[in-house]
């Protein structure tokens, strides 16, 4: 399956060891969603491509750290991890690091205002 990509809009879903390549706005806000879609098992996702400048929340709360390794627990539907603010152009990759043993799907949103 091929790996999707998001121009400055738009959505994706990402099952293990696939990516999406988001390509944002410069001097435009831009928000990020990432939501696992599984009832059953955790998601395991790298990000990265986010610029200084830009903000990252996990499950509501601010991250020390804008581009990494992240977890979303499996069956909890308002856990998010979401990046906002100015991308400057940058292009962000999403990588769905969850084992295809115990698979888990990223669901992804991009808004640019």
């Amino acid at each position: 399956m091929a790996n999707p990509t998001i121009n400055q809009n738009g959505t994706a879903t990402i099952t293990p060891s696939q990516n999406c390549t988001i390509t944002t706005s410069n001097g435009a806000s831009t928000t990020i969603n990432t939501v696992n879609t599984s009832t059953s098992n955790n998601l395991m996702v790298v990000i990265s491509g986010i610029p200084t400048g830009a903000s990252v929340f996990v499950n509501g709360q601010p991250s020390p750290y804008l581009n990494g390794l992240f977890t979303v627990p499996a069956n909890s539907p308002g856990f998010a991890i979401v990046a906002f603010g100015n991308m400057g152009g940058a292009v962000i990759t999403i990588q769905n690091n969850t084992s295809s043993a115990v698979p888990a799907s990223a669901l992804i949103t991009c808004v640019t205002a």
